[in-house]
């Protein structure tokens, strides 16, 4: 990380900082289990072909969350939107991921994550929307560092599950991520405030319902499907989107199950892949 974004990660105030200084959690609650969610999965007996269908449905319902995710969050607010939003897609899950025994605890678990498309809009207004102009692009770079060097703690992942084995030690990190998320929901709760222009938001849209602000929306898909270049963007970005979820989800069942690396050593390659990407970072 550059001297820049060292100096910026310590001079941050208010939301941006109350955002940022509790990412950190994420990587060592949530982080350390969904790589594994799939192979978690079929050690518990789901065939390959019902975690494509249950990974399908996880694609739907945050597709459903995200189409609502701009009137939810004026309706309640960029703050308690993240902090709602957060527990029903993150901590409910976590709980039901923890004692899942079938396909249907994953299915069920699968719908309430969708509503993650709520929390990257309302999560997303509360880091930038008070932050000054000029810092918006150094913030997003410190988040993405800190994403970046969460994959280091994936080695706890790979103690748990050599001396444990898969399905014990998996349980216990979801039981840790709803933990941890738990804690992060609640101390973003009370370091942040309100955005200023979630409250000019939240004023507006008094006495209207959320299918009402809803549909408020139709003019502006309008003007999007007239350009042909936001189109052929959002094109672009579902087909990243779907062919990463597809290589999240089954990288390592075909690394364990068909190259036959161990399970505990799955981690180290998420650790690999942050070094490179860190390593390999442009200079400015």
């Amino acid at each position: 990380m550059s001297d820049s974004l060292f100096s910026t990660f310590f001079k941050l105030k208010g939301n941006p900082r109350a955002c940022v200084y509790t990412e950190p959690l994420w990587g060592l609650s949530m982080n350390l289990c969904m790589p594994y969610l799939a192979i978690y999965m079929l050690s518990l007996g789901l065939s390959d072909g019902r975690i494509g269908f249950i990974v399908t449905i996880s694609m739907f319902s945050q597709i459903a969350f995200s189409v609502i995710c701009g009137p939810v969050t004026d309706k309640m607010g960029r703050r308690k939107s993240t902090a709602v939003f957060d527990v029903i897609a993150w901590c409910i899950p976590a709980l039901i991921w923890w004692r899942a025994e079938n396909f249907w605890f994953f299915l069920a678990a699968a719908i309430l994550n969708g509503a993650v498309g709520v929390v990257h809009n309302s999560w997303t207004c509360l880091l930038i929307e008070d932050a000054e102009k000029k810092q918006v692009t150094r913030i997003f770079s410190v988040i993405m560092a800190c994403a970046q060097f969460s994959a280091f703690f994936a080695p706890i992942s790979a103690i748990l599950i050599s001396r444990l084995t898969l399905v014990p030690a998996i349980r216990i990190l979801f039981l840790n991520g709803f933990i941890l998320m738990a804690i992060k929901i609640l101390i973003l709760y009370l370091a942040s405030t309100e955005t200023a222009i979630g409250k000019v938001r939240m004023e507006e849209t008094k006495g209207k319902s959320i299918f009402q602000l809803a549909a408020g929306y139709g003019d502006v898909f309008k003007l999007i499907l007239r350009s042909k270049g936001i189109v052929f963007s959002m094109v672009i970005a579902a087909l990243i989107g779907v062919v990463g979820m597809l290589n999240n989800t089954f990288w390592q069942v075909i690394v364990t199950k068909k190259l036959f690396v161990p399970e505990s050593a799955l981690p180290f390659f998420m650790v690999l892949r942050s070094v490179l990407a860190i390593i390999s970072k442009p200079k400015r």
